[in-house]
């Protein structure tokens, strides 16, 4: 993964073959990280006593941040078979499920799972059942309308736009007056050197604005969607004769509300075979100011969202990690990205760049077919208050589901964590072996920009800890006091920690 750093391959501006090196490497990297990841679940699973609780196959929930977490949960199977399970938590109650199709071939089981504790689990069981129950649905969906208990989101299914977001919570409008959310934009990208490094508007510009096909796909109770298609014909494509308008690139978009949830979800599919041309997605926002901020490695950064000299100009286009924000002290909304890293905030118009097409080095570079996330998120406060750090970790970083077998295990049944922080604004990002073999490494950052007095909560039999530096080096020692670890951290610091335990 490393290797895959390297500055050309990472932006994109290598030739053909280094993509296919780079692939070959990032696989290989999934398949171990997959057996680690599953070997960790099941070493963790082993231990726990899953034949608690109420009849039925065991469900391990695993939660990986540092804070306790509500989520939708996804079980993946084949849809015959999945459509004859219902789940149950720990206690007994029956839980809110919902079966989805993925594809063609594969399907999967939503479920919401409650209270998940921080770098802990959950357990619940999965019961055969002769015919699903119905659930009451908070949920509305139309070709024109998504609506759950808190947002109100309507489509103009001949466009394939959102034309408005109602949130409920704050009796506030997301759009701007007669402004419009989710719209696809292309732009002529044509640098006079350099062509994969930088970008080059020539003033060329297209917006997708015609809906091909406009369906409900899901209604609920867990998840509704609606998904859209649109189509492109670009300017470079011949237009032969008998198929002078046939597209030369596709998108499929599938536009979710969950029950309960303030993030309105956007999963998609492009196929995508243009030269020369950048895509973005546009929101013209019901919120003003002149700074938009943005995440950055372990901390935030405010950028201009004006364009008053050639200091700012040149901001055309800026990176960041998982979100961008444009909030007023009441209000505010963030764009959140599980794999896109450009963006640009002009104004109350807020856009993530999606896709461009180089032609040098590699004509061929992009092309093809893309999967990708993005979700809008509005929020009442600034994005600190609003809860867009955790958020934005929460959309990437998707709760574990682990089937198992029931036995006995030393660990209750009904759930717990193992590491946890008292700070909302405090993140745990790591929980390791030490390099030299010498303990736990437990690193944190403050990510909120705000001095902090935080307490760590360690597992079981934590007996020293030393405040290190970055490369493990001993600081200092610091008091633990039954397993609780107090420490005091600057805004946007690091903070580094080794632990021993007794066994």
């Amino acid at each position: 993964v490393l290797f895959n750093q390297m500055h050309d391959i990472l932006p994109g501006s290598g030739i053909a073959a280094v993509y296919h090196d780079a692939e070959e490497n990032y696989q290989r990297a999934r398949r171990v990280l997959k057996r680690i990841i599953q070997k960790a679940l099941h070493g963790l699973s082993s231990r726990i006593n899953t034949s608690g609780g109420p009849a039925g196959e065991p469900l391990l929930v695993f939660n990986t941040l540092s804070w306790p977490r509500t989520s939708v949960v996804m079980l993946p199977g084949e849809k015959e078979v999945l459509s004859g399970y219902e789940v149950f938590d720990h206690r007994g109650k029956r839980v809110v499920s919902q079966v989805v199709e993925l594809d063609p071939d594969n399907a999967g089981l939503l479920f919401r799972a409650e209270d998940v504790p921080a770098t802990g689990y959950r357990l619940y069981k999965l019961r055969s059942s002769r015919s699903r129950r119905s659930y009451d649905n908070p949920l509305r969906v139309s070709t024109t309308l998504l609506e759950n208990e808190l947002l109100r989101v309507e489509i103009d299914p001949a466009k394939g736009l959102i034309t408005r977001i109602y949130d409920k919570r704050a009796g506030r409008e997301v759009l701007a007056a007669k402004g419009v959310g989710n719209l696809l934009e292309l732009f002529e990208d044509k640098p006079k050197d350099w062509d994969a490094w930088n970008i080059g508007y020539t003033g060329v510009s297209w917006k997708l604005d015609r809906a091909d096909k406009v369906e409900v796909t899901e209604r609920g109770p867990l998840r509704a969607t609606v998904k859209i298609r649109k189509s492109f014909l670009g300017p470079t494509k011949p237009r032969r004769q008998l198929a002078t308008s046939f597209p030369s690139s596709f998108f499929t978009q599938e536009i979710s509300l969950y029950a309960g949830s303030p993030l309105l979800e956007v999963r998609n599919r492009f196929d995508w075979w243009e030269d020369q041309i950048l895509c973005k997605v546009a929101w013209e926002l019901n919120v003003s100011s002149d700074t938009a901020y943005y995440e950055i490695p372990t901390s935030a950064i405010g950028r201009p969202t004006t364009r008053n000299n050639d200091w700012e100009k040149a901001r055309y286009e800026v990176p960041a990690l998982r979100w961008a924000d444009l909030s007023e002290s009441t209000y505010g909304v963030s764009l959140i990205t599980d794999s896109k890293y450009g963006y640009d905030v002009e104004g109350n118009r807020m856009r993530l760049t999606l896709l461009r097409s180089p032609v040098w080095p590699d004509p061929a570079a992009d092309r093809g077919t893309h999967e990708f996330r993005y979700a809008l998120f509005p929020h009442q406060g600034d994005w600190r208050r609003g809860g867009t750090v955790r958020t934005a970790m929460e959309f990437c970083q998707p709760l574990l589901v682990q089937r198992t077998v029931s036995h006995k295990g030393v660990l209750p049944f009904s759930g717990r964590g193992f590491i946890s922080c008292s700070a909302e604004n405090v993140v745990i990002s790591t929980f390791k072996l030490a390099e030299d073999g010498e303990g736990f490494i437990v690193r944190c950052y403050e990510a909120c920009g705000r001095a902090t007095e935080a307490v760590i909560t360690l597992p079981p039999h934590a007996v020293t800890a030393r405040e290190s530096d970055l490369i493990e080096r001993s600081l200092a020692d610091l008091p633990l006091l039954d397993g609780r670890l107090s420490f005091s951290i600057a805004p946007y610091e690091i903070k580094t920690f080794r632990i021993q335990f007794a066994q």
